[in-house]
């Protein structure tokens, strides 16, 4: 079983359990919100392994930015918009940056999730919390579970 499919499915385990907890045995009364935070979680287990250039997370986000990068260079193009240009700087910024990771440095602390899981909070604490859940259960399955 690849390294990305076995975090997946250790969170998806240790989620089916909690809700089975909380929920006492009722998986019905999952609402549309548990699904999303569950898919955030899910997101988030993977998420460690992008200071890795072959892990299924990196090349995963390299194909989105550069298609992000391609379509905001059409939009510029075609439309003129000057302010594109600054996202394609930062897009590819942070493509170069990824470059210089190394794995299992920074990326895989517990650190790294908290500040990682904060943006979401905004939206919703559970995201944030189901977040840093996903991120925790990946360093626990690689042994790197430190601060």
């Amino acid at each position: 079983m690849g390294s990305y499919r076995r975090h997946l499915v250790v969170y998806a385990l240790i989620c089916a359990a909690i809700q089975y907890i909380l929920t006492k045995g009722r998986f019905d009364a999952l609402s549309s919100e548990d699904l999303i935070a569950f898919a955030i979680g899910g997101i988030y287990t993977l998420l460690p392994d992008i200071d890795s250039k072959t892990s299924k997370a990196r090349t995963t986000l390299n194909e989105a930015i550069m298609t992000i990068i391609v379509f905001l260079a059409a939009y510029e193009i075609f439309f003129g918009e000057q302010n594109t240009i600054y996202y394609i700087l930062y897009l590819s910024f942070f493509l170069l940056t990824l470059n210089f990771l190394r794995h299992r440095g920074f990326i895989h602390t517990i650190y790294a999730g908290a500040i990682l899981s904060l943006p979401i909070a905004i939206i919703s604490p559970y995201y944030a919390a189901m977040g840093f859940l996903g991120y925790v259960i990946h360093l626990f399955v690689d042994g790197k579970l430190s601060h």
